[in-house]
């Protein structure tokens, strides 16, 4: 399932992340830095909000995969879940992995992908789980962020 492979990530030196470690340790380092430090990522780089008449589900999914629980914010994350912690190939799933962060119109824009996949070949996966009827332009701006940070080397997929 998952094709790509961890590398420098091209011509992305605008780009940035921000991601917490195991430890809770937060992070920030050049994109290009990314690929040698993934192993590193650990923990949500943003926490779930959850509150009375929230119009989408969010929850927590017991992954056999990782041995522990994993953050989900909708339906359509948690059928993402299911289906990774049944592709045998897959080694690791990190929920919001990192902040992406880059210049648009001269402000900084940031995004933190649903999940950071990795499999047994190397391989990983920068993964969005949105209902296309549900991109909206600003949703579409930070997709096409994300896929032109992964550049070659990484997979982004939504």
């Amino acid at each position: 399932m998952l094709d790509g492979q961890v590398g420098q990530a091209g011509s992305a030196g605008d780009f940035e992340a921000v991601f917490v470690t195991e430890g809770g340790v937060e992070r920030r380092v050049p994109w290009e830095w990314l690929p040698e430090v993934v192993a590193e990522l650990g923990r949500p780089a943003r926490s779930f909000p959850s509150y009375r008449g929230q119009r989408n589900f969010s929850g927590w999914y017991w992954s056999s995969t990782m041995g522990r629980r994993i953050g989900f914010e909708s339906w359509v994350e948690r059928d993402h879940l299911v289906a990774l912690d049944f592709d045998a190939s897959v080694v690791r799933i990190v929920s919001q992995p990192f902040w992406l962060l880059w210049p648009h119109g001269g402000k900084q824009r940031r995004h933190a992908p649903d999940f950071l996949v990795s499999s047994a070949d190397g391989g990983v996966l920068v993964l969005d789980s949105r209902r296309c009827e549900l991109i909206g332009e600003r949703d579409r701006e930070a997709l096409e962020a994300a896929g032109r940070a992964c550049g070659t080397g990484w997979t982004a997929w939504w």
